[in-house]
C-alpha cells in the first residue's frame, strides 16, 4: 500500500498498550475518507478504508470511545467534545450504514 493510508495503517503495528485509542483514530480516519469519497480527485487514497474499519472494529474502537471517552464525567462538561463525537457517530451512521449492519450481524 502507498500514500497516507499506508502511513496511517502502520499505527496498527504499535504495541504501546493504546490499542483502543489507535482503533478509535482508525475509525475517525475511515469515516473521513468515506465522507471525502464523493470528491473524484482524491480517489487514489481511498482504497484502504475497509482495512481501517476492520482493524478499528476488531480492536474495539467504538468501545474505547464509549468507555474511556464518553464514560468520563468531564466529557459532558465540554460542548465541543460532545459535538465532535456526535458528528463522528452521525457520519458513521450516515455514510457507512451497510458496514454497521454487517458489524451488528457479526456481533449476534
Amino acid at each position: 500500500s502507498s500514500g497516507i493510508n499506508a502511513e496511517y495503517g502502520d499505527t496498527a503495528k504499535v504495541g504501546s498498550g493504546c490499542t483502543g485509542l489507535i482503533a478509535a483514530l482508525h475509525l475517525v480516519w475511515a469515516v473521513a475518507v468515506n465522507v471525502c469519497s464523493a470528491e473524484p480527485h482524491i480517489d487514489a487514497c481511498l482504497s484502504e478504508e475497509e482495512m481501517l474499519l476492520d482493524w478499528c472494529f476488531k480492536n474495539s474502537g467504538l468501545e474505547f470511545l464509549t468507555s474511556s471517552l464518553v464514560g468520563c464525567q468531564a466529557f459532558f462538561k465540554e460542548e465541543y467534545y460532545v459535538g465532535r463525537v456526535h458528528s463522528l457517530l452521525t457520519s458513521l451512521i450516515t455514510y457507512l450504514p451497510l458496514r454497521l449492519g454487517e458489524i451488528h450481524a457479526e456481533s449476534k
